[in-house]
This record gives structure tokens, sequence and C-alpha cells, in this order.
């Protein structure tokens, strides 16, 4: 049963529906990117926040953040680190 245009119109559906489907492919991947990002960035935050708390406690503690620190390689992050006091 082939109604003249050889298939035509299957090979248009079937096109169709890869680009919608490359589209919610893309949207997915941009959406886990950004959870990953922000799941990124809390996990920084809380590991952060308990290090200087652990290194307000600790003075040995805090030396050894230091000499972490020390790996800092950002010249801008180095400098924010010096003034307060970390470098």
């Amino acid at each position: 049963m082939n109604n003249g245009n050889n298939g035509n119109g299957r090979i248009e559906f079937l096109q169709k529906r890869l680009e919608e489907n490359r589209a919610a492919l893309a949207a997915e991947m941009e959406k886990r990117a950004k959870r990953e990002k922000r799941e990124t960035e809390k996990l920084q935050s809380v590991i952060g926040g308990a290090v200087l708390k652990a290194a307000g406690l600790s003075p040995e503690f805090r030396l050894m953040v230091q000499e972490a620190l020390c790996n800092v390689t950002d010249d801008k992050a180095r400098r924010f680190l010096a003034d307060k006091g970390w470098l």
C-alpha cells in the first residue's frame, strides 16, 4: 500500500521525532548540569563551614588548613585568603 510518496511521510515523521528527542535530551542534560553545579556549591558550602568551625576550635587543625591553602594558585584567591589571615 504505497500512497505515492515512497515512504517520505514516514521519514519526515521520524526526522521530526529525532529532532524533538535531541531537543529533549539537550534540555535534560542542561537540567542535570545545573543540578550537579548546585549540589557541588552546596557541598563546598557545607564542608567549608565545617572546616572553618573546626579550624576555629583547633589551632593544630587551622595550621593544617593553612598548609593546604598554600596550594591555591589563583592570585585573586590568594590575596583574599591573605587578607583574611589564612595565608
